[in-house]
């Protein structure tokens, strides 16, 4: 754990430097780039290290064809039909690995320098979230791509965020919840919730009423994904409800503040549009998954979506040393939380993130 609080503890002087000026903004893009190409590399390095990696190995080792990835039901298309391709040239997990590490950091490079106002800032949330996806697994391919359509959708660019959507969608079937959500509740227009859902219900009658028995049964894998339970076997004596509860409530404190404080100080009004499009978006999700836990602990997986969002909200804060006041003091208590974040993160899966192991030893 001391390695990921060096880490951490170096990223938010970087963050602490570029809010305070120290850092100068025309060199950000550049530092973010030097820091998200030793995460990358790492990424792809790695060997038993990180989540699930004995069951995601061997299932890239067995979808050798099109026809196995049509036939599992695990992965999304995004990750099987990549397998494929991999192994359809007599490339390793590595090369799969480095194949998803280019796709997944490409995008988070692209998108959170464009949606934040300090980039630092949003890496160092990111990294307290989720070690700024260095271990990744095929949800954090569909939460960089998810966040992708909020920004596309946000700004009117919907083909491109329809583009965003599918890939979120290949790479995780959770996806199509927050998705669903920042479509119709987010602006809250209820009369296009009302057009559109009358819409989806009759278009959706309309396909199920013409699909066979074999072709619903097609449907199961995906749709059981949200009707069962989900556990998981972590080294916390927590159980996974409990432990989405404690990260939804934590989440919406931060939501709270962001309305009653932050708001006041964003950037620019543009800015303080996008940032409160991410709070709204960042609510309806995290009380949508709140609602849904007692019923499935699959709804566990919801809540990450809003990592990014809540990267772009602090990110955007116009924070000034010299003008310091109670709101300033409470954006860097807030800040500092998400240590607590990576505290909390770490003690799921000690065992699988440190020692840190590569393929090079």
């Amino acid at each position: 754990m001391t390695l990921y609080l060096a880490i951490a503890g170096l990223l938010f002087l970087l963050a602490f430097g570029r809010l305070c000026g120290a850092v100068d903004a025309r060199y950000e893009r550049v530092l973010v780039l030097c820091l998200t190409l030793p995460a990358l590399a790492l990424s792809c390095l790695r060997w038993e290290t990180g989540t699930d990696w004995a069951s995601y190995i061997e299932f890239f080792r067995n979808i050798t064809t099109i026809a196995e990835a049509k036939a599992q039901n695990w992965w999304g298309p995004g990750y099987a039909y990549l397998a494929v391709l991999v192994n359809s040239v007599g490339a390793s997990y590595t090369v799969f690995l480095l194949v998803v590490a280019l796709l997944l950091f490409g995008a988070k490079l692209l998108f959170i320098t464009r949606a934040c106002a300090a980039p630092l800032v949003a890496v160092f949330v990111l990294f307290c979230g989720n070690f700024y996806d260095i271990y990744f697994v095929r949800q954090d391919v569909a939460v960089i791509f998810f966040f992708g359509f909020v920004y596309y959708y946000f700004h009117r660019r919907h083909m491109a965020a329809s583009c965003a959507a599918v890939l979120a969608l290949a790479f995780h079937y959770s996806a199509v919840v927050p998705i669903a959500l920042v479509i119709l509740l987010v602006r809250f227009d209820w009369k296009k919730i009302l057009v559109v859902g009358t819409f989806s219900v009759i278009v959706g009658y309309l396909i199920v009423s013409r699909l066979a028995r074999e072709d619903l049964l097609r449907l199961a894998p995906a749709l059981s994904y949200f009707g069962t339970g989900y556990v998981e076997e972590k080294a916390s004596g927590l159980s996974t409800t409990l432990r989405a509860y404690i990260k939804i409530l934590f989440l919406l404190v931060v939501v709270a503040v962001g309305y009653i404080w932050l708001m006041r100080r964003t950037r620019q009004e543009s800015a303080a549009e996008w940032s409160d499009f991410c709070l709204r978006s960042a609510l309806v999700i995290l009380i949508l998954s709140g609602i849904l836990l007692p019923f499935s602990e699959i709804a566990a997986r919801i809540p990450p979506y809003t990592l990014p969002l809540f990267a772009v909200i602090l990110a955007n804060y116009q924070f000034r040393l010299r003008q310091f006041s109670v709101v300033s003091a409470i954006y860097l208590c807030l800040l500092l939380s998400f240590v607590i974040e990576l505290a909390f993160l770490y003690s799921a899966y000690p065992d699988a993130y440190y020692p840190i192991k590569t393929i090079l030893n």
